[in-house]
């Protein structure tokens, strides 16, 4: 490798690690609120609705409604800030004994074809939030849309991908000793 050509990886290394940074706290940020805020208005929904239920005959009549949906945006907010502290769970049982730039082409490899699949989820979320949108379907019992959650769907699956796709470049850059 000439002097060239390791400046250029290092400053491509550099740039990389940048963006990664920058998605990362994004990510973590979309996590925080959405994830936690839900994850807070969820246990004080649930602890709301068994006390007026248990104590006053009078439970929250879309406490299932509201579940369901504060789950939704509490699971796609976290899609993405847990791929980008490795959080996914990882089974390596031969690719963990191979040489490290083996395994980091099966990173690679994972996360491009991983990647892929969650910007085509995305993809399809987008059709299904235009269809929704046009047919008007809301929830049963408090009539919210339907559609601003298969939208925060596509967010969640979308920013994953981009997480996954700053893997696979940082899988392409070589490093020292390999």
């Amino acid at each position: 490798m000439t002097a060239g050509n390791g400046v250029h990886v290092t400053m491509t290394l550099g740039k990389v690690h940048g963006l990664r940074r920058m998605i990362h706290r994004f990510s973590r940020v979309v996590y925080i609120v959405g994830g936690a805020g839900c994850m807070l208005g969820l246990m004080f929904l649930i602890v709301t609705d068994v006390g007026l239920r248990y104590l006053f005959n009078r439970p929250i009549v879309s406490s299932h409604e509201l579940v369901m949906f504060m789950m939704a945006i509490m699971v796609f907010s976290a899609l993405g800030y847990t791929a980008s502290v490795d959080g996914h769970v990882k089974i390596d049982l031969v690719v963990s004994r191979l040489p490290k730039g083996t395994q980091r082409f099966f990173r690679g490899v994972t996360s491009l074809l991983s990647g892929a699949l969650y910007a085509a989820i995305a993809q399809q979320n987008i059709v299904r939030v235009k269809t929704l949108r046009l047919e008007g379907l809301t929830s049963s019992i408090l009539h919210l849309p339907v559609y601003p959650f298969y939208l925060f769907a596509a967010f969640g699956c979308a920013l994953l991908s981009l997480v996954l796709l700053l893997d696979v470049l940082d899988s392409l850059i070589p490093r020292r000793g390999e």
